[in-house]
């Protein structure tokens, strides 16, 4: 499951009716204004998440070989930018330090505490707690942490992503008008 959140440039034309610019002016203050908007939304949904799953934020972003990642797709253009929040459990060993826990019959993958778990590390490499599926030795699964609260933190950021759009454009046409002026 995922959330999109979408800026959009239409509606604000009494944001453009405010200052006495060019069309070529509204377009590079129009551009600036949604890759800024984008930008801040990406990093807010990021920090949010992060904060309210105790989770690293680089835990968050896009690397390596796992694609399981919060945060897929951004794309800002002339019109309109779109954020792509995914919500896939968090693998237990991208999360940070790994740990087994005898006394307690499991490990730890930072604070997180998997009851049964153990490390190991797999043949491509890739160390990770993993979990028996069954009372037999195989087959094993890694296990993950749940970005449960996801869904409602960046809807909450859509919300807000129109009003914030609103005033870095009144920044973006005021930077065009007042101070680059008609180069």
């Amino acid at each position: 499951m995922s959330v999109a959140i979408s800026v959009d440039v239409k509606g604000f034309d009494d944001v453009i009716k405010q200052f006495n610019a060019t069309p070529g002016q509204i377009k590079r203050a129009r551009k600036r204004a949604v890759k800024k908007t984008v930008k801040q939304i990406t990093n807010k949904g990021r920090r949010a998440i992060a904060e309210e799953h105790h989770l690293p934020q680089k835990v968050l972003k896009k690397s390596g070989n796992y694609r399981g990642r919060v945060l897929s797709r951004i794309y800002h253009g002339g019109s309109g930018g779109h954020i792509w929040f995914g919500n896939n459990p968090i693998k237990s060993g991208y999360i940070g330090r790994l740990r087994n826990a005898p006394n307690h019959g499991g490990a730890f993958a930072r604070d997180f505490y998997f009851k049964g778990g153990f490390i190991a590390t797999m043949r491509s490499g890739h160390t990770g707690i993993f979990e028996r599926d069954g009372r037999k030795r195989l087959p094993i699964s890694e296990a993950d942490v749940a970005l449960d609260r996801a869904d409602g933190l960046i809807r909450n950021l859509a919300q807000e992503s129109r009003g914030l759009f609103r005033i870095i454009l009144q920044r973006e046409l005021n930077y065009e008008v007042n101070v680059r002026g008609s180069h």
